[in-house]
């Protein structure tokens, strides 16, 4: 399977990856700033 074939499928997964990374971010910052 080329690379050049699935862009589409690239953009999906690299849009998708920025999303969770960027929420995982918040998740976790959240959990760190939680007053113990």
């Amino acid at each position: 399977m080329k690379l050049e074939n699935c862009t589409p499928f690239s953009e999906l997964l690299k849009s998708a990856w920025i999303f969770f990374s960027s929420v995982t971010f918040r998740v976790l910052l959240h959990l760190d700033s939680r007053p113990t």
